[in-house]
């Protein structure tokens, strides 16, 4: 009966089953985070396909010309109209963005695995390693798995899908799986465990999995380049760790003890410092991150004066040095006015999403080795969709005040920011292309031997225009052109909402130029002419280093350009600059490919 309708079982599907449509059933976070994702999409799909199309129906079957005697031009709709219009896709776009990042995260590799399985892939079977297990003789456990024939089979076996010599690993436990090629591309997946990886020749691939309950998973070589890769069948059976089958070969013993990775339930005391140390973690970034910000403002007025022959602030502290917290305490005491028409919930809102997301894109930098809060392997990712996001805050910030020109500001920002973000992200794909990776530190190691400045000059050239665009900074500071708009797209806010918008902009100017360090000076990297034999991290200060060269010329640029008219702004990007970068786009892997240079 279960074999005519698996519907109806409440066995645990892991493996797939004739005209199966749905998901097997997961056993590892990574597969629940997919399916959560795939759900929320289909979930705002549907609601936005309801919508759209009772709209329609309702049109379709009330409209009638000769019915309606008031024209178009006299229909006026209120302030609850537009706010559904606009807040709506940006809400929706954060709805799917919060499992997205979390299956990001999720599919990260643990740093520190409990157990490694190395898998590589033959023509037409695998063989597996296990590197933390050894014989008696001092080498590692290594198997061969092939398909069993059908003519082989033993009653209960599926056809095409069991192996002689099975993957058993325990439950509850970090594995990472090394996944290469002997000869072709193969590609080693298994559903239920949400493992999909390449197998290729000359390259290692890793992911890890926290198996969480005991079963045999199947899955197959999901390559599709030739028929023979359908031969290459995946078992895996997870079993508990006191089980003695999971090792192989019982006069194997493990090179390290790994029952006391075993997880179990922890205390209270122990999560409540868990936190306490992450949010110590958090501060000790931020509290500089801070304060560089606020003496960035001090540094530019102090550069602008010396560029104008003007002696600068030099009232406040020593040589001015304390005029940003005078200007903080002057601004925060100040009386917050809020336009009597304001949408004041949005109008709150926007300065505080413009400046969560440029702190937000501090988590993936590296200050040197091995120190970023969050060592994500996606870094480069991350950062490119927060700074997109930050957009949504300055065009609620200009739609909420209900002021023409807070509104024409905020309007400026969003074609500029989204125009530039083109221009942005193909110039950081290249650097792509050539590394091969998303991951922070890997870039920033992949330039030991030259710095991408040198090979990527023009596409380097491109993005720090593109930067200048995508902070608002002159000569592209059309959103804040004081001659036209007052002051752009925060007119109307004042008092602290003014100093987030304020804080924001200058931590996406310091955020953005140790993006740029990172991508085409080398990051942390510097010959090391002399041995550092000291307790002092050498490698963050070579980072501020560049960091601040980059901030110079966001001051120099300011100094020294006039403002562009908006039209020749919007013009020269899409019929100037977005052509160029895409033949660049076009021409960095094809020079890879051509000289066999290519890190894939």
């Amino acid at each position: 009966m279960l074999n005519l309708f698996p519907f109806l079982s409440s066995v645990s599907c892991d493996s797939a089953y004739p005209w199966q449509i749905g998901f097997q059933d997961g056993s590892t976070p990574n597969f629940e985070g997919i399916v959560e994702l795939h759900d929320t999409i289909f979930f705002y799909l549907v609601v936005i396909s309801f919508l759209v199309f009772w709209m329609l129906g309702v049109i379709l079957v009330k409209f009638s010309a000769s019915r309606t005697g008031i024209v178009h031009k006299y229909h006026n709709h209120g302030t609850l109209i537009e706010l559904i219009w606009t807040i709506t896709p940006a809400l929706i776009l954060i709805a799917i963005a919060f499992p997205s990042f979390k299956l990001l995260y999720l599919m990260d590799e643990i740093v520190s695995p409990t157990m490694t399985v190395k898998v590589a892939g033959h023509q037409w079977y695998w063989s597996y390693e296990y590197s933390d297990f050894v014989s008696a003789d001092g080498e590692s456990v290594e198997f061969d798995s092939y398909m069993i024939p059908e003519s082989d089979l033993e009653l209960g076996q599926l056809r095409l899908l069991d192996v002689d010599n099975r993957v058993v690993v325990p439950v509850d436990t970090h594995i990472r799986f090394i996944v290469t090629g002997q000869d072709v591309i193969h590609d080693f997946a298994v559903p239920s465990l949400g493992l999909k990886l390449d197998g290729i020749p000359g390259r290692l691939n890793q992911t890890t999995a926290l198996i969480q309950r005991e079963g045999v998973y199947y899955g197959q070589c999901s390559e599709i380049c030739g028929v023979y890769h359908g031969f290459m069948p995946i078992v895996v059976e997870a079993v508990s760790l006191e089980n003695p089958l999971w090792i192989p070969y019982s006069s194997c013993t493990p090179t390290a003890n790994l029952l006391t990775y075993q997880f179990s339930d922890r205390s209270l005391t122990s999560d409540m410092l868990s936190v306490l140390y992450s949010l110590l973690e958090v501060l000790i970034v931020l509290v500089p991150i801070l304060l560089s910000v606020a003496f960035m403002t001090i540094i530019e007025r102090k550069v602008l004066a010396s560029m104008q022959r003007r002696v600068g602030p030099n009232i406040v502290g020593w040589y001015g040095t304390l005029q940003p917290f005078a200007d903080a305490l002057k601004l925060v005491v100040k009386e917050t006015v809020v336009p009597a028409a304001a949408t004041r919930g949005v109008f709150y809102l926007a300065p505080v999403i413009s400046l969560v997301f440029s702190l937000l894109g501090w988590a993936v930098i590296p200050f040197g080795s091995g120190l970023a809060l969050t060592d994500f392997s996606l870094g480069l990712l991350y950062s490119l969709a927060a700074s997109s996001i930050g957009i949504y805050g300055v065009l609620l910030a200009g739609w909420s005040a209900n002021s023409k020109y807070a509104f024409l500001g905020s309007l400026r920002s969003t074609a500029q920011m989204i125009s530039y973000e083109l221009v942005l992200s193909s110039a950081v794909l290249t650097v792509i292309f050539l590394t091969g990776t998303f991951h922070y530190t890997s870039i920033i190691e992949s330039q030991q031997s030259v710095w991408f400045v040198i090979p990527l000059l023009p596409v380097f050239v491109l993005f720090f225009i593109s930067v200048l665009a995508e902070t608002n900074r002159t000569p592209f500071d059309l959103p804040e052109a004081e001659s036209e708009l007052v002051a752009g797209f925060f007119t109307e806010h004042s008092s602290m909402p003014f100093v987030m918008f304020f804080l924001a902009e200058y931590c996406s100017i310091v955020l953005m130029s140790a993006f740029s360090a990172i991508l085409f000076l080398g990051g942390y990297i510097m010959p090391e002419i002399v041995p550092n034999d000291t307790f002092i991290n050498i490698q963050s200060i070579v980072l501020a280093l560049k960091t601040c060269l980059f901030c110079f010329l966001f001051v120099w640029f300011r100094a020294t350009l006039p403002r562009l008219r908006y039209q020749d702004l919007m013009v020269v990007m899409w019929t100037g600059f977005l052509p160029v970068v895409i033949a660049l786009v076009l021409l960095v892997p094809s020079i890879l490919v051509a000289f066999d240079v290519a890190p894939y």
